[in-house]
């Protein structure tokens, strides 16, 4: 399949985020470059409300459901909105408008519009290099649930999160496993006609190469201020961090993690509106727009991968601290009984939070430090978490933004937010198991690249604050020392002398890193190492002709260890385990005496009563060599002596009917 053959489905991946999200960001408000910026993130939500939200009303999943539930909620935002604006507005509690700059500034479309194609373009063509074709897929073990749970959407219509996990337990009411990104390749496949593959690999390079720089920018606009230098900056930097997204194409692959975090940006951004630490509200919004739809997009970061709203209320920790110093400091005394009374919602609050937070915890404890804190901080302070080396030009960014921060008391705040991510990465890398690391880590499974994934976010918002001080402080300079030269002159003319430094430093000196993590990405999509592949092109092409050669309501007796799941992802035919876990009892019997058993024994009438009747024979070439990939006997070495009937063979791998049962 050719990459132009593809395009549909991209185009179907830019509907379903952003046409959902542009309605709601306008019905809140939204204007200016916020209104595309934060738009993929509202539309995440979007997918995760409406997809619960058809599941209990009875309704399939198609993108005529998503537009009927966006259409009255984009209505049901704009009339909250403009109630708060009346109501608040008439009592004189509406916020105050910044004062008004003696010399306009540019509102940072023209940044923008340029930032988002040079990171479009510069990370879609990582992808696309990472990938090789559009129909090939991660050889990982994460891969084989996601596919499967996509093809479960589009089988049965119920995207909703609290439905999704009955592929792998059907008989629960309750299964909940996040939705929201399977959902919309789910759509991505239905609107473009195009395979699973196809419509995941789109989807993906939208989110890598759209939705990631686009949300650092509404971050670093809530932040900074709007500037044009300060969006390219944004969309620059979201370029070269190997850690995110480029590592999540090979690790895991955590698919639905890299929609989290990147849209966690907008959550943030909003969240610093709400927290009223906005020095100057660039785009004249009222509080409630930001209440309304920071509620959206935390609906997205639950359904696409909760460990982006776990993350979110980490970093709200030095936020809420700061709101509450600020509040509770002009109490000055012991004996203030306002201060006591602070003192106390801040237990209260703490208490709750620390009750939230355990809840959180997940129990896996199997994972190990891999180097010691000091190497972990130091990746973490020159942005070469997940790097293959150093790269000076970006701890040199990263350290003069942390300078810049600490001596601006009004932003200081923001070198708080900064560590946490820091911290959390440093425990996961070099902290022994046990109840510390449990502690802070356990949502995240105790997993190093979750962690490393989220360091880049805040470095970005850090260097680029050093960036724009390195810009006005160039600007004073000019003018202060050539006589008649206009200040929107030199501006001008520095702001482009930082921009052409920037992409070039970047382009030589973090070629290497982003290079070997393409490199890596690739290895994962490769059909080519038989030893880590899922699927190898043998198996890929008998899955591909299994609709003409086995009856729609049959079963394949399957080793999902072997990438044999993956024919229910590719075709649709139920499969008797979708993902690499360990079988039941009735199935494991099959598994593991169907070759040596007769008509009428237990394990025929136990694989009757499955719907087993084919057998997809790939094989012993585990993907993990787990114990549990050993429990298929039955299914790994199918001969014609046991009673199969071979119906079809490409290579080493075969399809067999149970002739004997």
């Amino acid at each position: 399949m050719t990459w132009w053959a593809a395009v549909p489905a991209l185009g179907a991946a830019l509907g379903c985020l952003f046409v959902p999200g542009v309605l709601l960001a306008l019905a809140g408000g939204a204007r200016g470059p916020s209104l595309v910026t934060a738009a993929p993130a509202l539309g995440v939500g979007a997918v995760g409300i409406a997809g619960i939200l058809g599941a209990l009303l009875g309704v399939e999943w198609s993108a005529a459901w998503l537009l009927l539930c966006v259409v009255p909620g984009a209505a049901a935002v704009y009339l909250i909105v403009r109630a708060c604006r009346r109501r608040f507005t008439g009592q004189g509690k509406e916020e105050r408008r910044p004062k008004r700059d003696p010399e306009p500034r540019s509102n940072g479309w023209l940044g923008t519009i340029a930032g988002a194609f040079l990171a479009a373009l510069v990370i879609a063509l990582q992808v696309k290099t990472a990938m090789d074709r559009p129909d090939h897929i991660a050889q990982r073990y994460d891969d084989v649930f996601h596919l499967n749970a996509v093809r479960y959407i589009v089988e049965t219509g119920n995207a909703s999160t609290l439905n999704l996990g009955r592929m792998l337990s059907p008989d629960r009411d309750i299964a909940i496993y996040p939705s929201a990104w399977h959902s919309v390749a789910a759509l991505v496949g239905q609107l473009a006609g195009l395979g699973i593959p196809v419509s995941v690999n789109m989807l993906n390079i939208v989110i890598a190469a759209l939705v990631w720089p686009l949300c650092c920018m509404f971050l670093v606009r809530s932040v900074v201020g709007r500037s044009n230098l300060a969006a390219l900056t944004a969309a620059v930097l979201a370029t070269v961090f190997p850690a995110f997204p480029l590592a999540l194409f090979e690790y895991g692959t955590l698919f639905p993690n890299m929609l989290s975090y990147s849209i966690l940006p907008v959550a943030l951004g909003l969240l610093i509106h709400v927290s009223r630490l906005v020095l100057e509200p660039v785009d004249q919004w009222h509080w409630s727009s930001h209440t309304v739809l920071l509620g959206i997009v935390l609906a997205g970061l639950v359904t696409a991968q909760p460990n982006g709203l776990v993350a979110l209320l980490a970093m709200f920790v030095p936020i809420g601290l700061w709101i509450w110093w600020m509040w509770a400091r002009p109490a000055r005394t012991p004996r203030d009984v306002a201060l006591w009374r602070k003192t106390g919602v801040l237990i209260v609050v703490g208490i709750t939070y620390l009750l939230v937070w355990g809840q959180l915890l997940l129990s896996f404890d199997d994972r190990e430090p891999f180097t010691t804190g000091g190497a972990a901080l130091g990746a973490v302070l020159t942005g070469s978490v997940s790097a293959t080396a150093t790269n000076w030009f970006t701890a040199t960014a990263i350290a003069g933004g942390l300078v810049v921060l600490a001596s601006d008391k009004r932003r200081v705040w923001l070198l708080f937010v900064f560590v946490v991510p820091a911290f959390l990465y440093v425990v996961a890398a070099s902290v022994p198991p046990g109840p510390i690391r449990m502690f802070f880590i356990g949502s995240w499974y105790q997993d190093a690249p979750r962690l490393a994934a989220l360091t880049p976010m805040v470095s970005i918002v850090v260097a680029v604050a050093g960036f724009l001080w390195l810009r006005d402080w160039a600007v004073r300079r000019v003018t202060d020392a050539g006589r008649g030269v206009r200040r929107p002159v030199a501006g001008a003319v520095v702001s482009a002398s930082v921009m052409a430094f920037l992409v070039i430093l970047c382009a030589t000196s973090f070629q290497g890193a982003i290079d070997d993590a393409v490199a890596n990405a690739k290895r994962a999509y490769s059909f080519e190492n038989a030893k880590a592949d899922v699927l190898s092109l043998d198996e890929r092409k008998l899955i591909e002709q299994l609709p003409e050669l086995v009856p729609e309501d049959t079963v394949l007796g399957v080793n999902p260890w072997n990438g044999g799941a993956l024919a229910y992802a590719y075709t649709g035919i139920p499969v008797s385990q979708y993902h690499m876990d360990t079988p039941g009892d009735d199935l494991a019997m099959v598994a593991q005496t169907l070759d040596a058993a007769v008509q009428g024994s237990d394990s025929c009438s136990t694989a009757q009563n499955l719907g087993i009747e084919y057998v997809l024979d790939f094989g012993d070439d585990y993907l993990l060599d787990f114990e549990e990939a050993f429990e298929y006997p039955a299914f790994d070495d199918v001969t014609a002596e046991s009673g199969f009937e071979l119906v079809r063979s490409v290579g080493e791998a075969e399809l067999y009917r149970i002739a004997k049962c």
